[in-house]
């Protein structure tokens, strides 16, 4: 899991979890999330940020990017990767 500001993005506070997702399964993957729980310089837990994709393909990755809304967020965590049911 990388914390990191867009590029060309000079001036903007935008900031994004960014990471890489592989579904190893021979089966399409519908509706999946990944909630990440954003934490601080000491480690607590500041907030959370989620990110979806409709569809995973077998065999395929989903680069997922999820925006962090609390600057203090230095670092990331999984909390959950849940598939539509």
């Amino acid at each position: 899991l990388n914390i990191e500001r867009p590029r060309g993005s000079k001036g903007s506070k935008l900031t994004y979890v960014t990471g890489l997702m592989q579904n190893d399964s021979t089966a399409k993957r519908f509706g999946v999330r990944i909630d990440l729980y954003l934490l601080d310089r000491a480690g607590r837990q500041v907030a959370i940020a989620t990110d979806y994709s409709p569809i995973i393909e077998p065999q395929g990755s989903w680069r997922f990017r999820a925006l962090v809304l609390d600057q203090r967020a230095v670092s990331a965590r999984v909390k959950e990767i849940k598939e539509n049911e």
